[in-house]
């Protein structure tokens, strides 16, 4: 798992342009198979991923697509960075989010994300979740 972003720059019909782009601000931690969507006119939502089979997440971030600044979103002080695997064994999800996973799907809708599926849990538990989950960008 990474956290590089890249961007692709289409020059025209048979030329396009691959580029690492280096970002400021919240920058999570390395992670795959998270979810991210575009939000607004320039933003990226980013939900979630693994860093390994037992270290899921369930943090939130904003990518602002013009300058390529990181924000954490937080849900009442509980989507904090995970830095470590104690950390991570002694959270729980107490803002009414969904628990950490990876594999799941998510799309925007209207000021909506919706959430959808996935695999993992809390500590060790290895969860094939069937839930969905929707969070109002304007009200969190």
């Amino acid at each position: 798992p990474k956290n590089d972003v890249y961007s692709l720059r289409i020059v025209n019909n048979s030329t396009v342009e691959w580029n690492v782009r280096q970002c400021t601000g919240d920058i999570p931690m390395p992670r795959a198979y998270h979810s991210a969507c575009k939000v607004g006119e320039d933003k990226m939502f980013i939900f979630g991923g693994c860093y390994t089979s037992n270290l899921r997440y369930n943090d939130t971030f904003f990518l602002k697509l013009r300058k390529f600044e990181i924000i954490q979103q937080t849900f009442n002080g509980t989507n904090l960075p995970i830095k470590n695997q104690v950390e991570f064994k002694e959270r729980n999800v107490k803002d009414g989010g969904p628990e950490p996973r990876a594999y799941h799907s998510m799309t925007p809708y209207k000021n909506k994300i919706i959430i959808f599926g996935g695999h993992g849990g809390i500590d060790y538990n290895r969860t094939a979740f069937n839930d969905i989950y929707e969070l109002d960008l304007e009200t969190f």
